[in-house]
């Protein structure tokens, strides 16, 4: 079973390590944040070994990061009230962002061995500064998505 705490804001959730591959269990979470309270804070997600989906679309985002090893991250970001920061971290992971359309973005890739595809175009390398047209760091947007991946699949979009 897994532990959940709150302290000062911050829910908790621990699940306790097991041999899970002599069993085949798999673990999973599912939370539900609750749209009508504004997500003023960082919502944080670390992982190792999973899928995390993270289906942001109808919240207020303040900040975003998340985590995972040997993970699949696949991340909606909703319509941005101002400028919101977004960090994605993983090792031989695929990532796929999305945003609303219409919705610019300013993208950081770091890592080595990293392919990334962003609005259609394909990028290769690291330390690779990427940005939407019509990008303005003072109009509500999502400003420095810093993706820190080596040899992952990267894929930014809209929707």
């Amino acid at each position: 079973m897994p532990n959940a705490t709150v302290q000062d804001g911050v829910v908790t959730i621990r699940y306790p390590r097991r041999f899970l591959l002599l069993t085949g269990e798999q673990r999973q979470a599912v939370i539900t944040l609750n749209r009508t309270i504004p997500w003023h804070r960082h919502i944080a997600v670390q992982s190792g070994g999973s899928d995390i989906i993270a289906e942001l679309g109808d919240l207020e985002l303040a900040s975003c990061e998340i985590r995972g090893v040997g993970s699949k991250i696949r991340v909606e970001l909703p319509v941005p009230s101002g400028v919101i920061p977004v960090r994605l971290g993983g090792g031989g992971a695929e990532m796929v962002v999305r945003r609303p359309a219409g919705v610019a973005i300013q993208v950081h890739l770091k890592g080595w061995g990293s392919t990334c595809t962003f609005d259609g175009q394909t990028y290769f390398g690291n330390n690779l500064w990427l940005q939407s047209a019509g990008f303005d760091p003072a109009a509500p947007c999502y400003h420095s998505l810093e993706v820190v991946s080596s040899g992952g699949l990267v894929t930014i979009t809209s929707h």
